[in-house]
């Protein structure tokens, strides 16, 4: 249902012609390799490399690609990797829902700019502040929801020691135009719905709707994910390097 929502967006923004072109794609947290899977029905003739710090990922991604030699796949943290890629090397790069786990990753962004070439895109998805939000409202935590109302990293609650980050559409779109990107779009992923555990699920849950109703409710989080990006679970920008 939500990668469905991704490259609705994702077809949306990216320039027509680059279907029938040989592209080169780095997927920084590819995971088990879903995200490349639809990236091949777009884009046939593309060369991508696939990073994820899962060996496990990995190893099921790599069973999806057997035949496939213009899949390359490697086990480790993205940031450690891209100093081995040349600058100007990539079409797109693809970040999505990986910088929620890396409070670093504005440092590494500079980077990521240089590794792509004149005219490429990045594929960028963060959890939204307003989710995080949501979730500590939904949970009685007045306090952790004031306090990530005014930060963009750090605890989700006080009791969980790990660290995150998360952003807003404005704090966003600020950042990339002030790095050199001229964002070509800026959507929410799951307006209207959510997972088990999520604000949202109270809305409604994909999987537990039929298949009419999962594409009537597709319908209506497409139509409203550029009006309110923020109300999604993940905050996603398609960006273009000039």
């Amino acid at each position: 249902h939500y990668l469905d929502e991704y490259f609705y967006q994702i077809e949306k923004s990216l320039p027509k012609n680059r279907k029938s072109q040989s592209l080169s794609i780095l997927d920084m947290g590819c995971g088990q390799g879903r995200f490349i899977e639809r990236l091949l029905k777009l884009f046939p003739y593309a060369e991508i490399v696939g990073i994820d710090i899962s060996e496990g990922a990995i190893d099921y991604a790599k069973s999806l690609f057997v035949k496939n030699k213009k899949v390359q796949l490697i086990v480790g943290n993205y940031s450690s990797y891209l100093d081995s890629f040349p600058d100007n090397s990539f079409d797109i790069l693809v970040f999505t829902e990986v910088a929620f786990f890396f409070p670093g990753w504005k440092s590494d962004f500079a980077k990521m700019v240089c590794k792509l070439k004149s005219d490429g895109h990045l594929i960028f998805s963060t959890r939204s502040s307003y989710f995080n939000v949501l979730s500590q409202i939904s949970a009685g935590n007045l306090m952790d929801a004031l306090r990530i109302s005014n930060t963009e990293d750090g605890n989700i609650a006080i009791a969980d020691p790990m660290r995150f980050t998360w952003n807003s559409s404005k704090e966003l779109t600020s950042f990339f135009q002030n790095n050199s990107m001229t964002v070509l779009s800026i959507s929410g992923i799951g307006v209207c719905s959510g997972i088990e555990g999520d604000p949202l699920a109270k809305i409604a849950m994909p999987n537990a709707l039929n298949a009419d109703d999962r594409k009537i409710l597709k319908n209506i989080e497409n139509f409203f994910s550029n009006l309110i990006p923020d109300a999604g679970r993940y905050i996603l920008v398609i960006a273009r390097k000039p």
